[in-house]
């Protein structure tokens, strides 16, 4: 997995949600085929290509966290977790870690992960 790929988590989230939001679903009247025939509302929605699509970016945000929680444990996986997946500001970060860290530090800390691991 590649830094781009990373990074792109905050976005594939985003996908996600609009996909889920864009989720089409109509009700209809139907009837059996056989004797009553009696009438019932059917419920029908999305489509194969929407689930599709989704599925494919489910399985894409899967991928990004489980390349992150497979690092080895350390600041460096803390700070790209708490940036990547938590979104979290380098100041709440620095603030998190107890003051141990400036924001100059996390960031430096961040892109060293980042080249080391991605």
């Amino acid at each position: 997995m590649d830094r781009k790929t990373v990074e792109s988590y905050k976005g594939v989230c985003a996908q996600i949600v609009a996909e889920k939001a864009l989720k089409v679903s109509d009700t209809v009247t139907a009837s059996l085929t056989e004797y009553p025939y009696s009438k019932h509302t059917l419920t029908i929605t999305g489509t194969d290509e929407h689930s599709q699509r989704l599925h494919k970016l489910e399985r894409q945000k899967a991928e990004i966290e489980e390349a992150i929680w497979g690092l080895e444990d350390g600041i460096e996986k803390a700070v790209i977790c708490m940036h990547v997946l938590v979104g979290m500001a380098w100041g709440e970060m620095a603030a998190a870690l107890g003051g141990c860290y400036t924001v100059d530090g996390l960031k430096q800390v961040y892109r060293r992960g980042m080249k080391k691991y991605f």
